[in-house]
């Protein structure tokens, strides 16, 4: 399952992307009004149902939901690039230390903080 295209379309076109390198098309499965009900279905469902969504490792890292594995993707070019904008003079306190939030945990990211 996979949140609408119009939600998130960089996300969607990366994941059915992968899906067709991978050999198959992703089937719709049914909407479900919150994450929280996606990830009830899926721990209610068994495996012949094959309902799987995507969630954001950080997501992942902080929910806990009985019968659901999180699996994170090994491959490198799962990734998403993500970009803030801010005014260039004066930006709002909290900047930096929100980039520093968002940086890749093992540090493997330099930080580009030039505004």
């Amino acid at each position: 399952m996979l949140t609408a295209r119009r939600k998130n379309r960089a996300l969607v076109d990366l994941v059915v992307s992968a899906c067709h390198d991978a050999g198959f098309v992703p089937v719709p499965g049914p909407a479900y009004g919150s994450l929280d009900d996606t990830l009830t279905a899926i721990g209610a469902r068994g495996p012949e149902d094959g309902l799987w969504t995507v969630v954001y490792a950080s997501h992942a890292r902080r929910l806990s939901t009985p019968r659901v594995a999180f699996l994170p993707f090994r491959d490198p070019g799962m990734e998403l690039t993500t970009s803030l904008a801010v005014r260039r003079t004066d930006p709002p306190a909290g900047v930096d230390p929100l980039l520093r939030a968002c940086a890749a945990p093992d540090g493997s990211e330099a930080l580009d903080l030039d505004r």
